[in-house]
């Protein structure tokens, strides 16, 4: 995938490919949290609706980056893409995502 890089933010796992955590970040929150001020209640269904066009692989590597930026913040989410939940909502939504995804790899 070649997306541009958020803010200068590169994949911290040197094996990966070429993958920004922005641009991960984005493609969860691009269906939801632009338009929710409560996201969390559709971290399941978007986890579900990527899996759909997404290996395995991808997805298992999406969240251990997600995982990664939860855990060691080098951003704050809601600025990727200036949407109308704030932090904390995105971060829960995320973790809820991550979650959801690691249950059925």
């Amino acid at each position: 995938m070649n997306a541009p890089p958020a803010k200068g933010s590169t994949p911290r796992n040197p094996g990966a490919p070429w993958f920004i955590v922005g641009y991960m970040l984005s493609l969860c929150h691009s269906n939801v949290v632009l338009f929710e001020s409560e996201p969390l209640s559709k971290a399941q269904s978007v986890a579900e609706n990527l899996a759909k066009t997404h290996a395995r692989d991808e997805m298992a590597e999406m969240i251990d980056e997600i995982d990664l930026e939860l855990r060691h913040p080098t951003q704050n989410i809601r600025d990727i893409l200036d949407n109308r939940a704030s932090e904390e909502k995105c971060r829960e939504f995320l973790e809820a995502f991550v979650a959801h995804v690691r249950s059925t790899l």
